[in-house]
């Protein structure tokens, strides 16, 4: 096995395992109010409506040769992240991404951890000339940078609400 993959996957395991162990402390405390659900379901609304019509476009895409340039599994996962990715970014901005009282610092920097590592190898593959095989973004390589452009995004979206906040509340 590769040491990248091996080093991967611990790397994971003790994110998943932190994350387990943080979940636990609190989901004790964890409450929504009725605005926040309905808002929060607008977001899902919103997510999946924009993952179809980009399932849509794709499907279009590659009727009039987008193959040629990304291979099917690539573009998939990436219109999937799209429509994943738009959920909280919604909330965020509507600021009800969090439950009532809690802070965002936490999230920002597993973001930030994500995208450093997905970043780190996504530019490895870059340099590796992998990510394009026969012409093609394949999905092989490429996914890391699609995870990290999602994390990015998510990450750029919590710092400046959590700046704006910040500036708000020293008014």
């Amino acid at each position: 096995m590769e040491m990248s993959v091996v080093m991967g996957a611990i790397i994971l395991i003790c994110i998943f395992t932190i994350i387990f162990i943080k979940q636990k402390k609190f989901d004790a405390g964890k409450h929504y109010d009725e605005m926040q659900l309905k808002i929060r379901g607008d977001g899902y609304r919103l997510s999946y409506f924009v993952t179809v019509m980009c399932m849509v476009a794709l499907s279009f895409g590659y009727e009039m040769g987008l193959e040629r340039f990304v291979s099917p599994a690539f573009g998939i996962f990436a219109t999937l992240m799209l429509g994943i990715v738009i959920f909280p970014i919604y909330c965020i901005v509507k600021e009800v991404f969090f439950p009532l009282g809690q802070k965002g610092r936490y999230y920002i920097v597993l973001c930030a951890i994500v995208v450093v590592i997905n970043g780190g190898v996504g530019v490895m593959h870059i340099m590796d000339g992998t990510v394009i095989q026969n012409g093609k973004l394949v999905f092989e390589y490429g996914s890391n940078l699609v995870c990290a452009a999602a994390f990015a995004a998510l990450l750029i979206t919590l710092a400046c609400k959590t700046v704006y906040n910040k500036r708000r509340d020293d008014r």
